[in-house]
């Protein structure tokens, strides 16, 4: 989509994005995550979007729409959903820990004052088992690049 400035359906992609049905949601979230930009307008406006799908019983929807929110994450949404994130880390699906722990890493990159507060709580969840230690390394990792 390089070279093609699809600004004008940006609203139309955050109406994909709060379909019912998985599809087009799915199709909004990835065409959201390449298209949007940090100063577009409808960057605000999901973030009560946001802030449902992370709740979502789906882990399958909330996996896209952790994928989404970890390419377009602006430091408003990253405080407002904080806690939130934080709150996946206790997930069932370890696709769902380990995507949450990707946003984490981009959510500290740009908004460095969620750090003091909520890597110590990041920490203590890393016990001894290699399924957490997996998770921390990809946080590391991640924000490493």
């Amino acid at each position: 989509m390089e070279d093609y400035d699809i600004r004008w359906a940006n609203f139309e992609i955050l109406q994909l994005m709060s379909n019912q049905s998985f599809i087009p949601k799915q199709l909004a979230y990835t065409t959201a995550s390449l298209t949007f930009e940090s100063s577009s307008d409808c960057i605000m406006m999901t973030t009560n979007l946001f802030k449902k799908e992370l709740t979502n019983p789906s882990y399958i929807e909330c996996s896209v729409m952790l994928s989404c929110l970890t390419n377009i994450c602006t430091r408003e949404i990253a405080l407002e959903i904080c806690d939130l994130v934080m709150g996946l880390h206790n997930h069932t699906k370890p696709i769902i820990r380990k995507k949450s722990a990707a946003l984490l890493g981009r959510m500290f990159l740009v908004a460095p004052e969620l750090i003091p507060n909520n890597l110590e709580k990041i920490l203590s969840r890393i016990g001894s088992t290699e399924e957490n230690s997996s998770n921390f390394s990809y946080f590391i990792r991640f924000i490493r690049h």
